[in-house]
């Protein structure tokens, strides 16, 4: 996903608490806590059911105040103190799909002693509020009576407000739903059954909403992004050198180029200072780089997702199209390849690292 998420929430990764701790140093590509509420096990199927985890980025790890599990498999939460005004509670739920039971954890949820902070709401939620957020299926909602009063207590309790149809938030995609059924039986199904609501706190921050392109063959659920606009009194994020200039002769001549400029811009300083100079202009160069290729891949990413975008979005009109669902299969095909001939090479790349020896 391009730019990175600070936070990412999982829902029914299926994993017991040893699986998650394995899959911990392999998800690690956010450099922060990897915070997991595993699955249960079902011996009726014999299978792992449910499961919920939070990911954070390594630039809120010492943000973090605190973390728990509200519901075995289904709800957890963190709270992060983004800056001295503001601290920011994230529960991270996976709801039942039965009404039942989705109103008895509603009720938990709003009766469930949290620390103070300003909630938001995310995950997979089963269910929709408006028959707006439905194509086929059921003629209602699927929330009963005693589930819609126990959903519109748990808003209240938190000032809760579905952030999707919010003007503060520009929408990143004109996709409606975030699941559908891949038109299994002849029947096209589709809803938006996730979602984020926020308070007005959040709300007055603004930033944006999107449900991103699909993939398949990792969910029938699409991503579902949500930006806020950075607070003015966080701290900007520095930089870092770029590494990659130093590992190419192009990137190597430019580092030169940039040396040299920067140690005769102002002959009549001292040694000190005009060293200081080309160092400034080096790290000037590097930062310029590094936009650059950052503006290539983002280019690049948007290209390689056009067409599945494009896609689905004639698909909400008519599903029933086989042309378009031919091009949607065969863009969503070719990005998987990009994707995996791109890991391929990294892991090819770190394989020649590690096997290289000092002085061979």
């Amino acid at each position: 996903m391009s730019p990175t998420p600070d936070v990412i929430l999982l829902q029914e990764h299926r994993y017991k608490s040893k699986d998650c701790k394995e899959l911990t140093s392999q998800l690690e590509f956010l450099g922060g806590p990897s915070l997991w509420n595993e699955g249960s096990y079902s011996a009726a199927s014999d299978k792992t059911r449910a499961g919920t985890a939070i990911l954070l980025s390594k630039g809120l790890k010492e943000l973090v105040v605190e973390s728990g599990i509200i519901m075995a498999g289904r709800a957890q939460y963190v709270t992060i103190q983004l800056n001295p005004q503001l601290k920011l509670g994230i529960l991270n739920i996976y709801a039942f799909n039965e009404s039942r039971r989705r109103g008895r954890m509603w009720d938990m949820l709003a009766r469930t002693d949290l620390p103070e902070a300003e909630w938001i709401l995310g995950g997979d939620f089963n269910s929709v509020e408006s028959l707006d957020d439905r194509i086929g299926g059921s003629c209602n909602t699927s929330m009963a009576p005693p589930e819609m009063e126990a959903w519109t207590r748990l808003l209240l309790r938190f000032n809760l407000g579905d952030n999707f149809h919010m003007p503060e938030f520009r929408r990143l995609t004109k996709k409606k739903f975030s699941w559908d059924n891949d038109r299994k039986n002849g029947e096209r199904k589709a809803s938006r059954i996730d979602k984020f609501y926020i308070p007005p706190a959040i709300k007055n921050i603004g930033g944006q909403i999107g449900i991103l392109a699909s993939y398949p063959k990792v969910s029938d659920h699409s991503p579902v992004t949500l930006k806020l606009i950075h607070s003015s009194s966080r701290p900007p994020r520095t930089v870092p050198f770029n590494q990659y200039l130093l590992k190419t002769p192009e990137g190597r001549t430019l580092l030169e180029e940039a040396w040299k400029k920067g140690y005769t811009l102002e002959p009549n300083l001292s040694q000190a200072r005009k060293m200081q100079s080309a160092l400034r202009m080096i790290k000037a160069e590097s930062d310029a780089y590094t936009f650059r290729t950052k503006q290539r891949w983002k280019e690049q990413y948007d290209e390689e997702i056009k067409t599945i975008l494009e896609a689905e979005e004639e698909l909400q009109n008519n599903w029933l199209d086989e042309d378009t669902r031919d091009k949607l299969s065969k863009a969503q095909s070719e990005l998987h390849n990009i994707k995996k001939e791109r890991l391929d090479r990294k892991i090819h790349r770190n394989a020649a690292t590690w096997t290289t020896q000092p002085g061979v």
